[in-house]
């Protein structure tokens, strides 16, 4: 994974959809976020997805919290990231967050918890928003 330098922890991944409810003042988003106790990555794609999907979107709050890492998928993740965008119907955001929490060993903040589904199996990595975890 690509992060700003030093050494990183990071317990949380939130993806487009919980950027942009936290953007929103979601307190189901807000809460984890503060919460997590370590860094909180991500994905740079999901910020420019949340971007495309609402250009007046605020994401300054988010982006310099303390514990808040942007991060990259690796290049050596290709073709990891490649069969998660198969599986999550394209969604190169999508699949950047799964492989993201799948290298830190975290839980991914989604209000999109279906799009995740494998099989017809929730991970157990996925924590809907509205959810406790």
């Amino acid at each position: 994974m690509s992060a700003p330098d030093g050494p990183h922890r990071v317990a949380l991944v939130l993806d487009t959809s919980a950027v942009l409810a936290y953007a929103a003042g979601s307190m189901d988003v807000h809460e984890p976020v503060l919460l997590a106790g370590e860094d909180v990555a991500i994905p740079v794609w999901c910020l420019i997805e949340a971007v495309r999907r609402d250009p007046t979107v605020d994401l300054r709050e988010l982006l310099h919290l303390g514990q808040v890492v942007t991060v990259m998928p690796d290049r050596h993740d290709a073709d990891l990231l490649t069969d998660w965008a198969i599986a999550v119907a394209g969604r190169e955001d999508a699949a950047a967050a799964a492989v993201i929490t799948y290298r830190y060993a975290a839980v991914l903040l989604t209000g999109e918890p279906d799009l995740y589904t494998i099989g017809e199996h929730h991970p157990d990595w996925i924590i809907p928003i509205d959810s406790v975890w």
